[in-house]
């Protein structure tokens, strides 16, 4: 059994504090960030608690976690003159799953976090996340999202047969736009 210290404390001041890749959480995390930019990616960690606390203080800062689809966040914080945000989604997470809790304070700073595919970009997850919801739109249109998943980006039935089909008819576009622009 792996032995982790019950609490871990990350200080970044007028500095940048990035923790990814394979590592261990521990089961309470403080996070102190005065002028500075905070990544905690939790895309690759090992989870070895059911349950793992991020105490978050930012003061004209930017700290964001970002979380594998599938884990449970619980997001309570307070902002002042900033932001603190879950843009996670919950869709697909398993009742077995760890939970991931931030909560804490933002004095004109931002707290995010965020759900990303292990190795997804920004701007990967923005339209792999756009292009769900409007499989879901037009299914729910059609019938094919029941009330339990309308507004989560879950997919039933053969909405993953049409989130793919969506995808080649865009990537066949690309290419003719690229064909027409190299003749």
């Amino acid at each position: 059994p792996v032995s982790i210290s019950p609490e871990r404390r990350h200080l970044a001041v007028m500095s940048t504090l990035r923790k990814a890749g394979d590592w261990t959480p521990s089961p309470r995390n403080v996070i102190r960030a005065v002028m500075a930019t905070v990544r905690i990616d939790l895309r690759d960690a090992s989870f070895v608690d059911a349950e793992v606390t991020f105490d978050v203080l930012a003061v004209m800062s930017e700290v964001k976690l970002v979380v594998p689809p599938g884990i449970r966040v619980e997001c309570d914080g307070m902002a002042l003159l900033g932001e603190f945000s879950d843009r996670h989604d919950a869709s697909g997470g398993d009742a077995e799953a760890p939970i991931v809790r931030v909560r804490g304070t933002s004095v004109m700073a931002n707290v995010r976090v965020e759900t990303r595919l292990p190795g997804e970009t920004k701007l990967e997850a923005w339209r792999r996340a756009r292009l769900e919801r409007g499989v879901v739109a037009h299914l729910d249109h059609v019938g094919g999202v029941d009330d339990a998943q309308r507004g989560r980006g879950a997919l039933r039935g053969d909405a993953h047969d049409v989130l793919l089909e969506h995808r080649l008819v865009a990537d066949e576009r690309d290419m003719d736009a690229l064909a027409c622009s190299l003749d």
